[in-house]
């Protein structure tokens, strides 16, 4: 069974949010991520993105960083910032 609810979120997080094709699978899966990492009692077994996005939703995060996590978290692919070393790359 399915419940429609409220809650109070960034501006910036429903900016990044409207870009998903399903945004209420997306916050239900990222929701269920999120209770599974608090159950199991671990910070170790978390992954960086959900550290990333668990510091990103503190209070006291300072701003810079908050936009720093927040566009990082919303990269699709790292790819887009990778850093090539191969010879002849021309992007430089």
């Amino acid at each position: 069974m399915k419940v429609n609810k409220t809650f109070s979120i960034d501006y910036q997080l429903i900016h990044e949010l409207k870009k998903k094709n399903n945004q209420s699978a997306f916050v239900s899966r990222a929701i269920w991520a999120s209770l599974d990492v608090m159950q199991k009692g671990s910070i170790v077994d978390a992954t960086t993105r959900q550290l990333m996005a668990a510091i990103h939703g503190r209070d006291d995060c300072d701003p810079f960083l908050k936009q720093v996590l927040l566009q990082s978290l919303s990269r699709t692919s790292s790819k887009k910032h990778a850093v090539s070393n191969k010879k002849g790359d021309s992007s430089e």
